[in-house]
């Protein structure tokens, strides 16, 4: 088996299970062997990769203690003095920075939801309840992770992304990277925007020991731990997600460590194979995804040649080809439509015959911003979408409702209906809107590959 046919094996791997993969990096023995997408996605879009932040955050973490401006046995309590509430309980006052990067902390639960509707998170995050010793109890708890990244702005006075862009990122040539924060502090645990090809250079530095191009970031003690089985998590589930827990990391059942987010966002690491993959995809269940990457480290380590390369470009260019449409067909060509309270923040609508034979459909939203999807037949075109929660998030994890949409688009006709698909090129969501005619106006519905909470209906009516 050549690198190309595991490579074309393992998207279709993903479709046989309902799911997509967007982008995929791959090194082995330090040389990267692929860095691809299928059209019309890129190994260097910047992509919202949910708990993936997580390896990030405890990068940050780590290069703060590798530098002495922080330790692992340091209490939370000492880091933040003037945050902690008058009372504080015993087990709170044993927690520590290793407690909190273990996902340890004592806390039967994750207390981000409570954090990101505090006008002050650190202090809401001291005063939840700590019911277990910290250490004895694995929790796995964003909020923590929050709070890690807190305690690197309070040593450094800078957030976790300028931080890193300091100290790690501007060596690793990443670039253009996005952080989502809260009352300026970074969420730490989500909302970090990076690329399959980012996230593949954060593997190669803990594969080498902390090392990355001859230039050490984390001391060695440092990266054992990371990977390590520090938190017994073995009543978590699924083989991948009870084979225990180390700083901001999850040992895989097989071999090695990861960092993973929701939906399918990983980096998977390989010591004995001395591979590094790193992939941006959209899954529903998450263990059918790391089988299929266990598998593929497999095929990847017998593998000593590349193949048929145009062939795998070939593939990859029509992977996810775009559908067409006839402009004639759809009725509400030239009209316009107004909409009261909805989901998206939309306003008002309008749709127009383009140059290309196809439909513009201009959207104003009520933050006075105005969308355009560019809908050309057989053909993705590129945009945002501008309006609240339409881009697809973990609403408990975040503040952050009114992030843009950047996609591509392409649409087909139902009927009379226009069925506009929106693939995300800074998330890893499918989004379907589906505009229809209807006796006194329109009506719109929205659904997502996965993330269901993003599926919604309303209507509007002509103006």
């Amino acid at each position: 088996m050549t690198y190309s046919s595991a490579i074309i094996d393992l998207f279709k791997d993903f479709s046989s299970f309902n799911s997509e993969l967007h982008a995929l990096t791959v090194y082995k023995n330090s040389e990267k062997i692929f860095s691809g997408a299928p059209t019309p996605y890129s190994p260097y879009q910047k992509n919202h990769v949910y708990s993936l932040s997580k390896s990030f955050c405890s990068t940050a973490v780590g290069i703060a203690c590798t530098m002495g401006l922080l330790s692992l046995d340091e209490r939370i309590v000492d880091i933040f003095p003037e945050k902690c509430p008058k009372v504080i309980s015993e087990n709170l006052s044993k927690m520590t920075l290793l407690n909190v990067l273990s996902m340890n902390t004592g806390h039967s639960g994750c207390v981000m939801k409570k954090m990101m509707r505090s006008s002050d998170p650190i202090a809401a995050f001291l005063s939840c309840d700590v019911e277990y010793l910290p250490g004895t109890h694995f929790a796995y708890n964003t909020g923590a992770t929050c709070l890690a990244g807190a305690c690197v702005t309070a040593r450094t006075g800078l957030s976790v992304l300028e931080f890193l862009n300091l100290h790690l990122f501007r060596y690793m040539d990443i670039k253009g990277s996005l952080w989502l924060s809260y009352k300026g502090l970074s969420e730490g645990g989500v909302g970090f925007h990076v690329s399959s090809d980012d996230a593949a250079k954060l593997g190669l530095l803990y594969l080498s020991g902390g090392v990355y191009n001859g230039k050490r970031f984390l001391s060695e003690e440092y990266v054992k731990l990371a990977g390590s089985f520090i938190s017994d998590n073995s009543s978590n589930g699924t083989p991948d997600w009870c084979s225990g827990y180390g700083l901001q990391f999850w040992r895989n059942s097989r071999e090695g460590f990861r960092g993973d987010g929701a939906f399918g966002q990983l980096c998977m690491i390989f010591p004995e194979k001395n591979i590094v993959i790193s992939a941006i995809a959209e899954v529903g269940e998450m263990q059918p995804e790391i089988d299929c990457i266990h598998n593929f480290a497999e095929k990847i380590l017998a593998c000593n040649s590349h193949g048929d390369e145009q062939e795998l470009a070939k593939f990859l260019d029509g992977f996810y080809a775009p559908s067409t449409f006839d402009a004639e067909s759809f009725p509400l060509c030239g009209k316009a439509f107004a909409f009261n309270e909805n989901p998206c923040g939309f306003n008002q609508i309008y749709f127009n015959k383009n140059n290309k034979g196809g439909i513009d459909v201009s959207i104003t939203s009520k933050n006075t911003y105005t969308s355009l999807i560019h809908l050309v037949p057989g053909a993705w075109t590129q945009g945002t979408l501008y309006g609240d929660h339409v881009k697809p998030t973990l609403t408990d994890l975040t503040a952050t409702f009114d992030a843009n949409l950047d996609f591509s688009a392409c649409a087909e006709n139902d009927g009379e209906n226009l069925v506009v698909t929106l693939r995300g090129t800074n998330c890893p969501h499918k989004l379907t809107y589906v505009f229809e005619k209807t006796e006194d106006g329109i009506n719109i519905s929205r659904k997502a590959l996965k993330n269901q909470g993003y599926a919604c209906e309303f209507s509007g009516k002509e103006i």
